[in-house]
C-alpha cells in the first residue's frame, strides 16, 4: 500500500484539531524505556509535546553521556533519565553487546 506522507500529516493534524475542541486542556504522560535514538527516526510520540503543550515525555536510557547530550537538546517537556528500570531497586549486572541498542539487565 502506498500512502501519501501529506495525506498522514493532514490527517494527523485534523484529528488534533478534532481532540482540542473537545478536551482543550488534553496532556499526555510518556514513558519512553529505552530511549536510544535512531538516526533519521525521530519518535512520533514526541509530536505530542507540541501538539498538546504540556505533556511530557520522561525517557530512560541507562547511559550517562547519551541522556546529557539528548538532555541539552531535548525539546520542552522531554526528559532523559540515566537509569535502568527494574522490578525493584537494587544493583544488577548490566551487558553491554556489540550493538547499544540490544544492552541489557538479562
Amino acid at each position: 500500500m502506498n500512502i501519501n506522507a501529506n495525506v498522514i500529516v493532514n490527517f494527523n493534524e485534523e484529528l488534533v484539531r478534532i481532540i482540542r475542541q473537545t478536551a482543550n486542556q488534553l496532556t499526555f504522560n510518556v514513558l519512553e524505556i529505552g530511549a536510544l535514538p535512531i538516526e533519521g527516526h525521530p519518535e512520533p510520540f514526541h509530536s505530542l509535546l507540541t501538539m498538546f503543550p504540556g505533556s511530557r515525555v520522561n525517557a530512560f536510557e541507562v547511559d550517562p553521556d547519551l541522556c546529557k547530550r539528548l538532555n541539552d537538546k531535548a525539546i520542552n517537556g522531554l526528559v532523559y533519565h540515566s537509569i535502568a528500570l527494574g522490578r525493584k531497586e537494587e544493583e544488577r549486572p548490566f551487558y553491554i553487546t556489540r550493538h547499544p541498542m540490544c544492552a541489557s539487565l538479562y
